[in-house]
């Protein structure tokens, strides 16, 4: 019998079971729960612009299209802004308006880390249509007939 004990002993011991590290009453103590991992974030490193300079006449409008880097950045914000905004306006979009002829830039500015990028604009006046002339008026092209005779 005192063999028996023993043998049992050792074996309680050997599977955890037995009064050390299970606890006082020999059941295994419960998983330690995994912590949560914290969400990684991805900084911005830079931001570039579909086209570095753009023309356009009085009232055209062309849309710009900013990429942030890198592709994976947790926050791809931006905000847009004209230099001069009686020359172009830009939405938040990046819809770039031409208002009245001149020079001045639009820079897209990412939310997270700041980072620029700028394209030039020129607008340029826009062509007045020159007047027509009626050709099909009576006498039109006829030297001296009917004009005033």
């Amino acid at each position: 019998m005192k063999r028996l004990s023993i043998v049992i002993g050792l074996i309680l011991i050997l599977t955890g079971c037995g009064g050390g590290s299970g606890g006082s009453s020999g059941i295994p103590s419960e998983p330690k729960p995994t912590p949560t991992p914290t969400p990684t974030t991805v900084a911005v490193t830079g931001v570039a612009l579909n086209k570095t300079t753009l023309d356009l006449k009085e009232g055209e409008s062309e849309s710009l299209t900013a990429t942030v880097s890198p592709s994976n950045a947790t926050e791809k914000g931006v905000s847009w802004k004209s230099g001069d905004e009686n020359i172009v306006t830009v939405d938040s979009n990046g819809k770039v308006a031409a208002v009245k002829a001149g020079v001045t830039t639009i820079t897209v500015t990412t939310k997270d880390g700041s980072k620029t990028a700028t394209v030039s604009v020129k607008v340029e006046k826009k062509e007045e249509a020159s007047p027509q002339v009626d050709t099909t008026a009576e006498g039109y092209g006829e030297e001296n007939q009917g004009w005033g005779a």
